[in-house]
């Protein structure tokens, strides 16, 4: 039940409807005893910074998560950025600090880097990868893959610049 004291954590991007983000979050917060709510904000680039900058100082916002197309153009709005999402310039998740300070992460990139070593038992170090796709998550991953000590990642994509 929605309270004064429930946090929020907002899904920013466009499209939405198809996300079952909410869905699959809300139930966790539920099962975790957690006062908190997930929801939708669908909106492009145009307002990201208006949209940012009223989260910033809400209190009951305890961060937000981002989505296409904004990962990289929420970058100027954050007053800190984690080292590797700073190197890959793609944020996903941002934490509100109680002063209203905004730090963005990059976790798509971690959530693959411990499957691969929980679930497989791979350790990155010296091994080569191909990647299929250099999108948000494929750029990540990249990017988690070569902080830890990947020897080589192939990239393939439909653009050439993108690749590169």
């Amino acid at each position: 039940m929605i309270d004064i004291n429930t946090k929020f954590i907002m899904l920013i991007g466009t499209p939405l409807k198809h996300s079952f983000a909410a869905r699959m979050q809300n139930r966790g917060y539920e099962a975790a005893g957690l006062n908190m709510c997930y929801c939708y904000c669908e909106t492009g680039n145009e307002h990201l910074g208006d949209i940012v900058n009223g989260l910033r100082w809400m209190p009951n916002i305890a961060g937000f998560a981002v989505t296409k197309p904004n990962k990289e153009k929420v970058l100027p709005y954050l007053d800190e950025l984690d080292p590797l999402c700073a190197k890959m310039g793609a944020c996903n998740t941002v934490l509100r600090k109680e002063d209203g300070t905004l730090v963005g992460y990059n976790t798509d990139g971690a959530g693959f880097l411990t499957s691969l070593r929980e679930e497989a038992g791979i350790d990155v170090r010296g091994k080569s990868f191909f990647c299929i796709g250099s999108g948000g998550a494929g750029r990540a991953i990249c990017s988690v893959l070569a902080y830890n000590g990947a020897e080589k990642i192939y990239v393939t994509a439909r653009h050439r610049e993108n690749a590169d």
